[in-house]
């Protein structure tokens, strides 16, 4: 019994159906020569067995992909920008968010006082207006129209006492009234300002009321103090640059002392 070398002994199907690990066939049906790359490798020539392994399972994703489920599906990561990039855009946010601080109202009352690193810088009147944001501007707003009001002689009774113009004693109480006039001396010329008045209020109240006898206070000569009071007050206002108006003075009480009341009743009967 004699067995066929010869290659077209093998059965057909086995021949058609055993897949080649190393690609098609050359179409001349040869082998590569040494030192060629056969068809389908890409570039793989020079791979050991394990590498060549290592590198099919990379490019099928084998060995449990990341999508959890083992069978090598497509991976999703997060991949991050360019810091340079990421790093800007979040600069230009801040920056606008810094500059759109810079926008104010001021009120149909309001005068708006810009200060530019501490210094003035302008005066804004009623209406939508920009500043550069802090540090560089800042903004004071001062109601402009608002009456104000400071009372004199309210303390203790000694407060309230002075001399009239023929020397007697008598208890008086003003309220005077006054405006911003000047937002920006009111703002930098005086370190106080509603101190700065009172004091002014009531040296220019003992000194009308030093200059009036005891009878017109205390009678027909109210309108005239007054009068007299807020001009002088006014006047003191203006030499300090204190940005104030004084629009009314008002006589509230004046009253000999409780002591010599029972007296002065006496005589004026």
């Amino acid at each position: 019994m004699t067995s066929s070398s010869n290659p077209s002994s093998v059965p057909t199907s086995f021949a058609n159906d055993t897949p080649n690990p190393w690609g098609a066939p050359p179409p001349s049906g040869r082998r590569p020569n040494k030192g060629q790359q056969p068809e389908g490798l890409g570039g793989l020539s020079g791979l050991g067995v394990t590498d060549f392994f290592t590198y099919k399972n990379k490019k099928s994703g084998g060995g449990g992909g990341n999508d959890g489920t083992g069978n090598g599906g497509p991976t999703f990561q997060w991949q991050p920008g360019n810091p340079v990039r990421l790093a800007t855009i979040g600069a230009a946010i801040v920056a606008v968010l810094w500059l759109s601080t810079g926008f104010f109202v001021v009120n149909s009352d309001e005068e708006g006082i810009v200060q530019l690193f501490g210094k003035y810088n302008r005066t804004e009147p009623p209406g939508f207006h920009y500043r550069l944001p802090w540090p560089f501007e800042t903004l004071t707003k001062l109601a402009v129209t608002r009456v104000h009001r400071i009372d004199t002689g309210t303390g203790s009774p000694e407060e309230a006492k002075m001399l009239t113009g023929d020397e007697n004693i008598i208890e008086a109480r003003f309220s005077v009234f006054w405006v911003i006039d000047n937002a920006r001396d009111y703002l930098f010329r005086v370190r106080d300002p509603e101190q700065i008045i009172k004091t002014a209020a009531e040296s220019a109240i003992r000194e009308v009321i030093g200059q009036t006898p005891i009878s017109v206070v205390l009678t027909e000569g109210r309108g005239q103090i007054e009068t007299s009071i807020k001009a002088k007050l006014q006047a003191l206002m203006t030499n300090y640059h204190t940005g104030v108006r004084i629009t009314q003075v008002q006589l509230q009480s004046a009253n000999p002392p409780e002591q010599v009341l029972e007296a002065y009743r006496d005589v004026q009967a």
